[in-house]
């Protein structure tokens, strides 16, 4: 392939644009939204971007460094910027230098514990780090004692701040703690929906779903509109087969899972509820919108002054 015909260009911001008809089989396109964000996808010209957040979440699903730089070169009819090949290595490299564990003398990846301890570990095989992670105010809040020089102990009630924190301050936590596992259901992707149509999983589908289940099932997958990511979603409830929450954007988007759960999968209406301002239903399969489960009525605090309670 002649550099005129690679189909992206590379900016020293982060920005990467795709010229469609450079890439017919979608390969370029499959290949970088392991590792970019989607910003828009008009007809011709579709814009990603490579971000922290995007690069740490490739770590997460095993997929390497030089892979993702492969697909950069391969791929881009212009040098990348020097810029952006520091950033990556960069990014990449903090993935896994501080992790969340059960028990900090012998840390171990499990998927299911049967019980969350009250105390977790955030360790480090870099001493001086944990120092500095200290030295945050930030992060600090959340620690309870210093057990050696290179393990915090923390509440586990405050496992997902302590990983908002971290973020923030560009160190991505690789939780190892596991999951609570939930209530079994039972239930099968059709073969033929109920509309009458083959449903079949495509190679990128199922791909995604694997990349979700290596991440210790969990971690986010971005999809171009219309690729099927519902249908992603269905192959991982089906793989997990465990009492699963749905959050959406809107009230019509959660009557659209509802519909095409009944269509593709054996879940029976009993199984499926619909929780919203105008219904209020939780069953195995629970669909909601963010709306729904952010609200909070205001409420008067202990001096009457009508302003929002902390803890509401």
């Amino acid at each position: 392939m002649s550099a005129e015909q690679k189909p992206l260009i590379v900016q020293g911001d982060g920005t990467i644009f795709l010229e469609v008809e450079h890439d017919p089989d979608h390969l370029c396109r499959d290949s970088i939204l392991r590792f970019s964000e989607l910003i828009k996808s008009p007809e011709h010209v579709h814009t990603y971007r490579i971000t922290p957040l995007a690069i740490w979440n490739a770590a997460s699903s095993r997929i390497s460094l030089d892979d993702i730089m492969d697909v950069l070169i391969n791929y881009s009819k212009y040098s990348i910027p020097p810029n952006i090949e520091i950033n990556i290595r960069d990014w990449y490299s903090r993935y896994g230098k501080v992790k969340l564990v059960r028990n900090w003398e012998e840390p171990e990846e499990t998927d299911h514990i049967d019980k969350i301890p009250d105390s977790i570990y955030l360790v480090s095989d870099d001493d001086t780090l944990i120092q500095e992670l200290l030295s945050r105010k930030s992060i600090a809040q959340y620690i309870t004692s210093q057990i050696s020089p290179s393990c915090l102990e923390l509440r586990s009630i405050y496992r997902g701040r302590l990983k908002q924190a971290m973020i923030k301050i560009g160190y991505p936590v690789e939780d190892m703690v596991g999951y609570l596992p939930g209530d079994p259901i039972v239930f099968d992707l059709r073969k033929v929906t109920l509309k009458g149509k083959e449903l079949s999983i495509r190679p990128y589908q199922k791909e995604a779903m694997e990349s979700f289940m290596h991440g210790n099932k969990s971690g986010i997958i971005v999809l171009p509109s219309g690729s099927g990511k519902t249908v992603v979603g269905m192959t991982v409830m089906n793989r997990i087969k465990e009492n699963t929450l749905i959050i959406t954007t809107g009230t019509v988007a959660v009557r659209q899972w509802i519909s095409e759960l009944f269509d593709k999968t054996s879940l029976s209406p009993g199984t499926v509820g619909e929780y919203t301002g105008d219904n209020k239903e939780i069953l195995p399969v629970t669909v909601t919108t963010y709306q729904t489960l952010t609200y909070s009525p205001r409420k008067k605090n202990a001096d009457g002054d009508g302003t929002q309670d902390p803890d509401s």
